[in-house]
């Protein structure tokens, strides 16, 4: 760093050097009382991730700036697969589907005995579950498994796959745990 920025940071800062980081907000922080533009709805998650990472970088927060750049890297990956900007259920599943590897990951780290990267992965998931809108409650999941069953006049456990496909179509773009919806459409064909 030339002298002439060392010269304005100590200025800046008045204590000659760094800010500590404890000094400076959390990444992920609400720093005011009012709703930021993700809360409101009117901010992509990209947006949001690149607000995240300057946030990120100015507490010299290395943990949530690593893994706020793998999510940016992912989503403008698919952007460029897709060819134009993402819509936000497809934003929603380029998380979804990163936390899935997470968890598979740490499945694996427990498994070789690797606890530091367990902790780092579980870090990833924690703020990548932040990145995602509140999950469905079981009574919202069972309503739209009980529209499926009624909507594909699913009457044995033989009609499984097209209820869970029409309830996937039907909570696309929302936050969603497979394994939830499956065992509670296993309960609606079964009973």
């Amino acid at each position: 760093m030339p002298a002439f920025m060392r010269a304005c940071r100590a200025i800046v800062h008045g204590i000659g050097g760094r800010v500590p980081p404890a000094a400076l907000p959390a990444a992920n922080a609400v720093h005011s009382g009012r709703p930021s533009e993700r809360e409101r709805g009117t901010m992509s998650i990209l947006a949001d991730v690149n607000a995240r990472i300057t946030q990120a970088m100015k507490a010299h927060d290395a943990p949530t700036l690593s893994a706020l750049r793998m999510l940016k890297s992912a989503l403008t990956n698919k952007e460029i697969e897709k060819g134009r900007a993402l819509e936000t259920g497809e934003e929603l599943q380029v998380v979804a589907a990163l936390i899935k590897q997470r968890r598979d990951s740490i499945e694996q780290f427990k498994k070789g005995g690797r606890e530091d990267l367990v902790a780092k992965e579980q870090y990833e998931v924690v703020l990548l579950e932040g990145m995602l809108p509140p999950p469905l409650s079981a009574e919202e999941i069972e309503e739209a498994v009980a529209r499926a069953v009624a909507e594909t006049g699913a009457t044995s456990p033989k009609d499984m796959g097209r209820v869970m496909k029409t309830v996937m179509a039907a909570l696309a773009g929302k936050p969603v745990d497979g394994k939830a919806i499956n065992e509670a459409v296993r309960r609606k064909l079964a009973g």
